[in-house]
């Protein structure tokens, strides 16, 4: 199957949908037995990525990195939002003030630092934003970090409110 949604099958009803219970952000399409995952409650919209071999679909089920798929597109997706809107962010807004005159990370909240200037984990950070002496951000210098998963022993993505709303807008 194809990460394009399960909108190609001939009948809708078929598709059980819930929402993720270790992520509320995200909802679980699943259609025999094949499943995605997507951030909105339609299963034609753009999934995040396909969940393998999901049997028993309840509400202590885990995604890990060991039975989850990424969709590129949907990182792709992700990207050019983060670009565009991360500076209307005011999580990052304030971020910013801790990196005058340097790059910034820009991490999902898979794990949230637990003080100022901690140290983010590498695997978390989407990408880099450079920030001027004044903590402004300028959207023209933010690089994806390639070694970005959606996925990983922290957990699955969890987006901030803005980037949320920016993101579903275009799915």
């Amino acid at each position: 199957m194809s990460l394009s949604g399960i909108g190609q099958f001939a009948n809708r009803h078929l598709v059980k949908t819930i929402k993720y219970a270790a992520q509320p952000q995200l909802y679980v399409h699943k259609a025999g037995s094949t499943a995605l995952l997507s951030f909105s409650s339609n299963p034609t919209r753009l999934p995040i990525g396909k969940v393998k071999a999901i049997d028993n679909l309840g509400s202590d089920y885990q995604v890990t990195p060991d039975n989850f798929v990424e969709n590129k597109s949907f990182i792709e997706r992700l990207q050019s939002v983060i670009k565009g809107h991360v500076a209307d962010d005011m999580m990052y807004r304030l971020d910013s003030l801790n990196y005058r005159g340097s790059y910034m990370p820009i991490y999902d909240l898979k794990r949230v630092p637990e003080y100022m200037n901690q140290q983010v984990n590498v695997d978390n950070v989407l990408g880099y934003i450079k920030v001027d002496a004044m903590g402004n951000m300028d959207e023209s210098t933010y690089q994806a970090n390639n070694t970005y998963r959606l996925c990983n022993a922290d957990g699955i993505i969890k987006l901030s409110d803005v980037i949320l709303e920016e993101l579903k807008k275009q799915l």
